[in-house]
C-alpha cells in the first residue's frame, strides 16, 4: 500500500491528469485515499459495464 501511495505521489507531481474508477460494490476508502494521493478525480461506479466505463471516461475527459 505504502509503495501504491508513493508511485501515486510521484503521479501527481509529475502533473497528469487522472480519474480513478472504482468498480468496487461500495466505494473503497483506499480507493479514494489513492486517488487523493494521485491528484485524480475520484469516482465510485459499482456494476460497471463497458458502457457505463465510456461514459465516464467521456465526461471526465470534457471536464478536464
Amino acid at each position: 500500500a505504502e509503495d501504491a501511495l508513493a508511485a501515486a505521489r510521484r503521479f501527481r507531481a509529475a502533473a497528469f491528469s487522472a480519474i480513478l474508477i472504482d468498480t468496487a460494490p461500495r466505494p473503497q476508502d483506499s480507493a479514494r485515499a489513492l486517488a487523493e494521493a494521485m491528484g485524480a478525480r475520484y469516482l465510485p461506479l459499482p456494476q460497471a459495464d463497458a458502457r457505463k466505463l465510456s461514459a465516464a471516461v467521456r465526461a471526465a475527459g470534457a471536464a478536464a
